[in-house]
């Protein structure tokens, strides 16, 4: 068979081509094998639950731990909630003059500015690279 655009393979050839050989047979379902998924799976709920659990003891007994050293500065007259306040106030104060640079709208129009003029020579350069 001919078409405009060439030869066409016949029906026959492409059915060939298509059917499995006998080492290729789709496999077979295997009760075996879903079951032993089944359990594996539930293995898996379990181990996450006990995770979970080793996660949350964990994070408990270390807050806990982080708590009874902070109790133990109060005494030496040092207010540890007051102390972390300041420290992030003056990182916040000395951060400010950076922040507002970086958020002034003339910045991000630079950027762009920027990378429309790296296009353009990168364009521009190609064609005269081609052209020579």
């Amino acid at each position: 068979m001919t078409a405009e655009n060439g030869p066409l393979l016949e029906e026959h050839v492409l059915r060939r081509a298509l059917r499995l050989d006998d080492d290729e047979m789709p496999a077979r379902l295997d009760a075996a094998l879903i079951a032993s998924a089944a359990r594996a799976s539930a293995d898996r709920g379990r181990e996450v639950a006990l995770a979970a659990t080793v996660a949350f003891v964990g994070g408990w007994l270390w807050s806990e731990a982080f708590r009874a050293i902070i109790g133990g500065l109060s005494p030496l007259a040092i207010d540890p909630v007051a102390t972390a306040v300041e420290i992030v106030a003056a990182l916040a104060r000395a951060a400010a003059p950076i922040a507002e640079t970086a958020t002034h709208p003339g910045i991000p129009i630079a950027i762009l500015a920027a990378a429309v003029v790296a296009v353009f020579f990168e364009q521009r350069g190609r064609a005269h690279a081609a052209s020579s």
